[in-house]
């Protein structure tokens, strides 16, 4: 049964933005598309774009991992590492 004493609800899915690289890194380092990066409690994985969802986040990097999970993070939660490097961490991502 349908309660129309309800008003109706609207849900608003937002995309980021695309962006082209690159993009520095707090330390100044230039990061590419294709660039090994290290994040704390997901290990290294790989940088396969930039986005923005426009606010206080600012650019945000597309990476992917070994596992084939997907995280974004921002600038200043990641380092870029040697392609050769090993991560000192166990590679699982325990952010969700």
């Amino acid at each position: 049964m349908i309660d129309d004493s309800q008003p109706p609800f609207e849900i608003v899915l937002e995309l980021p933005e695309l962006l082209q690289g690159p993009y520095a890194l707090p330390n100044g380092e230039m990061l590419f598309i294709g660039d090994t990066i290290e994040h704390v409690e997901c290990g290294i994985g790989k940088v396969i774009r930039f986005a923005t969802y426009h606010d206080h986040m600012g650019v945000l990097v597309c990476v992917e991992f070994p596992n084939n999970e997907h995280e974004m993070f921002g600038m200043n939660f990641i380092r870029k590492v040697a392609s050769g490097e090993k991560s000192p961490g166990g590679g699982l991502c325990r952010m969700k």
